[in-house]
């Protein structure tokens, strides 16, 4: 993807006038690079660090204030920048009550819709949009809205980041967004680019999405993930899920799972602070009232609370989830031979997507999942209904 932009820009106390072609690349070396064509010596600016930015209004474009990773002398007037962010801004921005097009154009989430080249058109909560499979790689998809008011970009981007972390759950890579374009009646006249991580794909998806009806439950998911107001902590435990599911090693994936698993516990504990029934003393929670009222709460005792309240019992071993944690965080190791610990790790990885799933409500849209500890994830027989 490409754009162009001319006008004054300045990097420190440095000014100078400039043609800028922002280029995104995606390879072991990529970015987002400023190729920029000046008149004016610009050899002085080579390895500071000072953010670039436009001088003025551009044409048609102003550069916001963009760091600068690294900058290279193609010829005496030639320079180009990488970067990982940048953003174009048009002088003649609509009014907030101004209608206009958002399009998110997001990567890596090769595994969804494969076999539905057309559109498919989706409602999350009250905004209706349109995802459609893209035949570029690493951008596979775009996500448009319509007719959506300017004033509410930020809750725009807000819910795009939301179905990409959704999204990376169900098939195993990191999709993240690569460009933000709003457009309105003038052409596009904002530009967010991004560089995302493109590197990180599993071969061991969680949910299906590849149907319309698959995908429609998963976004169906975000409603109810924002109506219990658990978005960024649910977004942590996916991330951490993500990052498990792509590493090869058994130690640093039952590491990250002990991680998980303490992100649990806090979050519960936390939960009874709010409540006024514990407090907290230095990263530990002690009872304020009841029978154990002056005692410390377990570990133990708070991931079995947080199964009990969220009615997560299929599988439930909380005795194993805290000895394979605490074998892993106190030794560094897991007990047995090395198919016995694999075997152990896959087995918390499971219970560990079984709590995304609960927190998802994956059983009350009727999801099904595919079992991580299962030999053929990818195959029709590992798929099952999600119960909790």
């Amino acid at each position: 993807m490409q754009w162009h932009t001319d006008g004054q820009f300045s990097i420190g106390n440095y000014t100078f006038q400039a043609e800028v072609e922002v280029v995104q690349k995606f390879a072991d070396d990529g970015g987002i690079f400023l190729d920029m064509t000046t008149n004016q010596p610009i050899a002085r600016v080579l390895g500071k660090h000072s953010p670039i930015k436009s001088e003025g209004d551009g044409s048609p474009y102003t550069l916001q204030a963009t760091d600068i990773i690294t900058s290279t002398l193609v010829t005496n007037n030639k320079m180009s920048i990488r970067t990982f962010h940048t953003k174009l801004i048009s002088p003649n921005l609509p009014s907030d009550s101004e209608e206009v097009t958002f399009k998110a154009y997001i990567a890596n989430a090769y595994d969804m819709l494969v076999n539905h080249r057309q559109s498919v058109d989706i409602s999350i909560g009250s905004i209706p949009a349109k995802i459609t499979r893209l035949d570029g790689q690493p951008i596979s998809h775009q996500i448009v809205f319509k007719s959506v008011p300017y004033s509410k970009k930020w809750e725009i981007n807000t819910l795009v980041g939301e179905i990409c972390w959704l999204i990376s759950l169900a098939v195993g890579n990191l999709v993240a967004v690569a460009c933000l374009e709003t457009e309105s009646n003038d052409g596009i006249v904002e530009v967010d680019v991004r560089y995302p991580n493109v590197f990180l794909r599993s071969m061991f998806p969680l949910f299906d999405i590849d149907s319309k009806s698959g995908l429609i439950k998963l976004l169906s998911a975000l409603s109810s993930f924002r109506r219990h107001n658990i978005c960024g902590f649910l977004s942590h435990l996916a991330h951490l899920l993500l990052l498990a599911r792509n590493s090869q090693y058994p130690q640093i994936r039952t590491l990250l799972l002990a991680n998980f698993l303490e992100v649990i516990r806090f979050h519960q504990g936390m939960n009874y602070v709010n409540s006024s029934q514990m407090k907290l003393e230095d990263d530990n929670f002690e009872w304020r009232c009841g029978l154990n009222a002056g005692k410390r709460a377990t570990f133990r005792q708070l991931l079995k609370d947080f199964c009990d309240m969220h009615k997560i019992t299929t599988g439930l071993d909380v005795d194993c989830c805290v000895n394979i944690r605490n074998e892993i965080m106190h030794t560094g190791k897991l007990k047995g031979s090395f198919e016995d610990g694999y075997q152990r790790c896959l087995w918390l990885h499971e219970f560990c997507d079984r709590i995304v799933m609960a927190l998802l409500d994956w059983d009350t849209v009727q999801g099904h999942y595919y079992r991580i500890d299962d030999p053929s994830p990818n195959g029709s027989t590992a798929k099952i209904k999600f119960e909790r």
